[in-house]
């Protein structure tokens, strides 16, 4: 994704408070890779920053065979980069975390990806079907 957007690096994080728990994760949290639509090719999750425009988006490229799929999952100020990180979230099951939910638990087939704050909130995205036009479907969740 161009248009003034690149990806987020732990060396624009140094010195923030979560600087130390990034550290423990390979990407900083900041990126996540795995087969989101069940197709048998990796597809590729990135937090994206925008400084002229002074947000960040966190965005899902689905590849297949005859096309490249870009989602932007998420859009939030630039100002929440420090707080907000991305993992890998299993097939599973996931208790969701918001009173009107219809669906409680979450059960899911295949990877999806969790955004969160740091210590705070959970959405998990995960792509429903092996239909590659679907798109991501969202979820607040308990964090794992």
């Amino acid at each position: 994704m161009s248009m003034g957007y690149s990806e987020a690096s732990t060396e624009m994080l140094e010195g923030t408070p979560n600087f130390a728990r990034r550290r423990s994760d390979q990407s900083g949290f900041l990126e996540v890779s795995a087969d989101f639509n069940a197709d048998g090719k990796t597809d590729e999750a990135r937090i994206l920053v925008n400084p002229a425009k002074g947000d960040l988006r966190v965005v899902a490229v689905i590849q297949s065979a005859t096309k490249i799929d870009t989602y932007v999952l998420k859009t939030l100020p630039i100002s929440a980069l420090p707080t907000l990180g991305i993992s890998l979230a299993p097939a599973g099951i996931y208790e969701a975390d918001c009173a009107p939910c219809a669906v409680k638990p979450v059960l899911t087939s295949r990877p999806g990806i969790m955004i969160f704050e740091i210590d705070g909130k959970a959405q998990l995205e995960t792509h429903p079907s092996d239909d590659t036009d679907d798109g991501f479907e969202s979820f607040p969740t308990k964090p794992k």
